[in-house]
């Protein structure tokens, strides 16, 4: 047998993949390719989290593609494939 504790959950949220979240005095941003492929920093209000996803309670849409804090800016013009869009779980 398996004994499972859940300890908290949440239905219907938007997740980014946690590596894509940085934090800054005090702040929490999310890099997203924006229009014309030009990188944009948004202010983001988290929720639950783990070693994986971070929800997203405000700051990004659906369909917006976050990018890897660990990418660099020639990494990012050079390529998409590298991006994560936040997706409803």
């Amino acid at each position: 047998t398996q004994n499972v504790i859940s300890i908290a959950g949440a239905d219907k949220v938007l997740i980014v993949p946690t590596i894509t979240i940085e934090e800054r005095e005090g702040k929490t941003y999310v890099r997203v390719l924006g229009k014309s492929n030009v990188v944009e920093e948004r202010l983001v209000t988290t929720g639950l989290f783990d070693s994986m996803n971070t929800q997203i309670l405000s700051g990004l849409v659906e369909g917006e593609q976050a990018i890897s804090a660990q990418m660099t800016d020639a990494e990012i013009s050079s390529s998409t494939s590298s991006t994560r869009t936040p997706r409803r779980l």
